[in-house]
């Protein structure tokens, strides 16, 4: 799978599932754009994400540096990779150590036309998805 490929299956995939809560940016590297830029980042419920999309080669040391400046700021920032005919999520931790010999420390990403993006919850805001009345099974 190309990465293009990918970045649109992202893109689907949190517009399905998110809906109105989902604003996304696809940045496009070029010279007036700062080395290291996430492929996608936005806003869920509120929340600032980031996400570096892969499809097999390693993360440079200006992607992963900013993805670790968006979670110590308090948003999601990760990896979403494509190996071996699976998708994995990666924190922004584990992108600086990356390996495909070891697949089984990342999150696996579920995929049925879709990509499911459930296990963000834990990273969202769930106190605003149980006051307006969404995933009312988040919260005890």
């Amino acid at each position: 799978m190309l990465e293009n490929k990918l970045v649109t299956l992202v893109q689907a995939s949190l517009k399905t599932q998110f809906k109105d809560a989902c604003y996304l940016n696809k940045n496009h590297g070029d010279k007036f754009q700062a080395r290291g830029r996430p492929d996608i980042e936005g806003n869920i419920f509120g929340r600032h994400f980031g996400f570096e999309l892969k499809t097999g080669s390693r993360f440079s040391q200006p992607q992963v540096a900013h993805l670790k400046k968006i979670s110590r700021a308090g948003g999601i920032g990760g990896a979403i990779i494509y190996t071996k005919g699976a998708y994995y999520y990666l924190t922004a931790e584990q992108a600086g150590e990356y390996s495909l010999r070891d697949l089984s420390k990342y999150t696996q990403i579920p995929f049925n036309r879709y990509l499911d993006f459930s296990f963000l919850y834990k990273y969202l805001n769930i106190f605003y998805l149980y006051y307006h009345g969404e995933h009312d099974e988040l919260l005890p």
